[in-house]
């Protein structure tokens, strides 16, 4: 674990000190065409190391949200204990901000629930067994609510009748909620940022939901892609 968390210190060091020495922090003013994407990512990737770093250093559990490469990584010092691709991602409103998240929440319909046990209370049956919620009990439908204003909704995608007549409601919320809580939003001067993620299956869904604890920590980033005129561009350079 050690010897992970040196490379991305090293790594870290080297971004940063190529990037800062010459370059602002606004990297919306750098130049137009392939050395200017290139310049950005450098930059980006710079930022997201720092911050990673920072989670990797404290025993702790995170998570890694790539919107770029559509995967979910749960990672621990470093190394990355379960990874999760995504089919595919939707988003409303601002991009979000490349900075520690903290998960707040995790509000389904149906949500788990495990039974409650009064003080005192007598057991007639005089057995007790300890209750354990497994992996077939989480939901595959639910939203993931950030301290910092980011909302995330996860969904398995719909390959039976049940799921084509769930995807309906996914497409109203889509096209008809969305909007307007984003319009509240954008009133209130609180723009929501607001992203859909679609699992290729329901037991993905469940593993994410699963893994995910109240409390945890993590980032959520894109890197930008070059366009395929760049990539003529370099070829013929």
């Amino acid at each position: 674990m050690k010897r992970v968390l040196a490379l991305i210190l090293i790594s870290q060091a080297f971004f940063s000190g190529a990037v800062s020495a010459s370059f602002p922090v606004n990297v919306s003013g750098f130049a137009s065409g392939l050395e200017g994407q290139e310049i950005t990512s450098l930059f980006i990737k710079s930022q997201l190391l720092t911050q990673e770093l920072e989670l990797a250093s404290a025993p702790q559990i995170y998570f890694l949200l790539n919107l770029s490469e559509k995967k979910i990584e749960l990672k621990a010092r470093g190394l990355v204990l379960k990874e999760w691709k995504i089919a595919r991602i939707r988003r409303w409103g601002p991009h979000p901000e490349l900075k520690i998240l903290t998960l707040e929440k995790k509000s389904a319909l149906f949500a788990p629930k495990r039974k409650k046990i009064k003080p005192g209370e007598v057991n007639t049956s005089g057995t007790f067994e300890l209750e354990a919620l497994e992996l077939k009990d989480m939901p595959t439908v639910y939203t993931l609510r950030f301290k910092e204003g980011v909302k995330i909704y996860v969904r398995p995608g719909a390959k039976k009748l049940g799921g084509h007549l769930a995807s309906l409601g996914f497409f109203l919320r889509w096209y008809g909620w969305f909007p307007i809580e984003n319009l509240f939003s954008r009133i209130s001067k609180k723009p929501g940022k607001l992203i859909e993620i679609t699992l290729a299956s329901g037991e993905e869904a469940k593993a994410i939901y699963w893994g995910l604890l109240e409390g945890m920590k993590g980032l959520i980033y894109t890197l930008p892609e070059k366009s395929v005129e760049l990539r003529q561009e370099k070829k013929q350079n």
